[in-house]
Order: C-alpha cells, then structure tokens, then sequence
C-alpha cells in the first residue's frame, strides 16, 4: 500500500497514522486459506472485520490478534 502524504508544502508520510488495511485476499495470503473462508469467517463474526460499502476491510493489528490464540501460522 503506497504511503498517504498531504499535498500541502509539508509533504509529509501520513502511513504510521493510520490503521493498516487488508483485503479478504491479502488476508487470506497470510493465514494460507483461500479468499472464500476468509469472507466466511468475517460474516459469522470469527475474524473482526469491517464492511466499507460492499468490500471487507481487515485491520493488521486485528488480524494479528486473531492468528495468535488460534495457532494459525507459525
């Protein structure tokens, strides 16, 4: 994901502001299942997830939090 910067004269990184995101496939990369369960997980409420109109957006930190108490990747 490119960096965000301002356009003001500043032009300064903005990225360590805000949330990392990931979609169901990049999500779905790390954890080794395929896109599909991972957009199943996140409808039944096992992964935390949003909904930004129609597309899942997941959080790194959430995601993180998820992988740990479940052993999912070593």
């Amino acid at each position: 994901m490119a960096p965000v910067t301002t356009t003001n004269h500043a032009q300064r990184d903005l990225s360590p502001l805000l949330p990392q995101l990931l979609n169901p496939d990049e999500a779905a990369a790390y954890l080794g299942v395929s896109a599909y369960t991972v957009r199943e997980r996140l409808k039944r409420g096992d992964l935390p997830g949003r909904k930004h109109g129609s597309r899942w957006l997941i959080r790194v930190v959430d995601l993180a939090a998820y992988v740990e108490p479940n052993n999912l990747v070593s």
